[in-house]
């Protein structure tokens, strides 16, 4: 019984043997639509555009362009630009090559390769695989509280409490900070604990200075002014309590308070 008379397209084994079980069904289906197009009309290379590859291949036209630079990376086949007479783009010329790999070379995983847009996205994979493989240092430790004096820790919180006294509503704030910086101010300022202590009970009665002293950082800064208003305040209630003039050194109680406040201050500047 002789066999019907039917056309075929001559295609190299090593398509089959070698890379049918490589390249992923689109890859080989662009590559077999190029073989059927050059092969098959016994031409070594042939003018496709991507209209032609779309319909035969019935892919995407943004999976056709993929496949192509896919297959001129691996080297299964050579593109030809070509110019239009106008000088506009025409269709490219195609042909198929098979003299690039060797069958020791390593193996392609087209199935989980990624599709690529251009030939430098190989180079960009490579570059982030060999980032990705670097072991990883060390993440930083995060730094812990600087160590802070208990007194620091009893004016940080008198301080909030003093400003509790005129806002109730004022915001907890981090009393670990807060005192950190008082602690400075004990240290490095060589502030008495006594003596910003004295400061942060007189700040209530101040208004003006409790609203701009509402954290120790501003309460440092200010911290010499705060000392003169309080010494003008404490003169001024000496003033009103004593009287201007004093013969017989008579003083009510109330008066000896005030000036013991203000003996007491003084004292603590000339300590500091």
């Amino acid at each position: 019984m002789s066999l019907p008379r039917i056309n075929f397209t001559p295609i190299p084994n090593v398509i089959f043997d070698k890379w049918m079980a490589k390249l992923s069904p689109a890859n080989f289906k662009v590559l077999l639509c190029i073989c059927r197009q050059t092969y098959g009309w016994h031409r070594e290379k042939t003018q496709l555009s991507l209209k032609k590859i779309i319909a035969t291949t019935s892919l995407s036209r943004q999976g056709v362009i993929n496949c192509l630079d896919f297959l001129l990376i691996k080297g299964l086949i050579i593109k030809t630009k070509n110019k239009a007479v106008n000088g506009g783009n025409a269709a490219n010329h195609y042909e198929v090559s098979l003299k690039e790999n060797s069958p020791d070379s390593p193996p392609v995983k087209s199935p989980d390769y990624p599709l690529v847009k251009s030939p430098d996205y190989l180079k960009e994979s490579i570059i982030k695989e060999i980032k990705e493989s670097k072991p990883k240092k060390d993440p930083k430790p995060k730094k812990s509280n600087p160590a802070f004096s208990e007194c620091a820790n009893k004016l940080a919180k008198s301080l909030f409490l003093s400003i509790k006294k005129l806002r109730e509503k004022f915001k907890e704030p981090n009393l670990a900070k807060w005192a950190v910086e008082i602690d400075d101010m004990l240290r490095i300022d060589k502030r008495s604990p006594e003596e910003v202590e004295m400061i942060i009970s007189w700040l209530p009665s101040n208004k003006f200075w409790m609203g701009n002293c509402l954290c120790p950082a501003k309460l440092r800064k200010h911290f010499d002014t705060l000392c003169i208003e309080k010494a003008a305040s404490l003169e001024k209630k000496y003033q009103r309590k004593s009287g201007a003039v004093h013969f017989d050194n008579d003083f009510s109680e109330e008066e000896a308070i005030a000036k013991k406040e203000k003996e007491d201050f003084f004292k603590q500047q000339e300590k500091a």
